[in-house]
């Protein structure tokens, strides 16, 4: 993707306070993680998205059902970890 730098600029943001969280909390319980969800049929995404909201909402879901102690400071996309 070319262009757009305040979106990738915001990623990368993104990338670090979750690192951040999980550095600093997760011996306190914090497990913290994020999520893509692609691009979803909404207002934002549009009626050409080719996920629906309950496709976009999987992971993010799945993600919240983690217990303690499991994987924090990842980046998710269709329950799989991908490279920032």
């Amino acid at each position: 993707m070319e262009g757009y730098p305040s979106y990738r600029i915001s990623k990368v943001g993104l990338g670090g306070l979750t690192a951040y969280l999980d550095g600093e909390y997760a011996d306190e319980g914090l497990i913290a993680n994020a999520a893509s969800p692609g691009w979803v049929r909404t207002d934002m995404g549009g009626p050409n998205a080719n996920r629906t909201p309950a496709e976009g909402a999987d992971t993010p879901v799945w993600l919240s059902r983690f217990e303690p102690n499991n994987t924090g400071g990842r980046f998710w996309r269709d329950r799989e970890p991908v490279k920032w």
